[in-house]
């Protein structure tokens, strides 16, 4: 099988194991847990639970006083290469969104069930 073939399939199972609705709840979700620069804490406890129940060997990464990076590892199988998925956990520099408009309120939405802003 061509390795560009194999590739498609491998994607296609993978985009079938995504639950929508879980997602874009989830996403929501942790869009509603306020986390400005320095005060990341809540939403890393929080996506750090999220990753230790979809089975994740977890840590809780402290970079500061009330700053933290959650940390999930799944091992492999097949001693083949590693994937990393990384980003960002604070959402501004303040809490102060009253004049920004959509996307820098706290809570989030679904707009057209396809953008999520928040």
């Amino acid at each position: 099988m061509a390795a560009s073939v194999q590739g498609n399939l491998l994607v296609d199972q993978a985009v079938d194991q995504v639950d929508r609705d879980r997602l874009v709840s989830l996403t929501i979700d942790l869009t509603n847990i306020p986390s400005p620069t320095g005060e990341e804490g809540e939403i890393a406890r929080t996506y750090l639970d999220t990753l230790s129940d979809a089975g994740l060997t977890t840590t809780l990464q402290a970079i500061g006083d009330d700053r933290y990076n959650a940390v999930g590892i799944l091992e492999g199988q097949s001693g083949g290469k590693s994937l990393m998925f990384n980003g960002h956990l604070d959402t501004s520099f303040g809490n102060d969104f009253a004049d920004r408009g959509p996307g820098f309120k706290t809570e989030g939405q679904l707009l057209d069930d396809q953008w999520i802003f928040g």
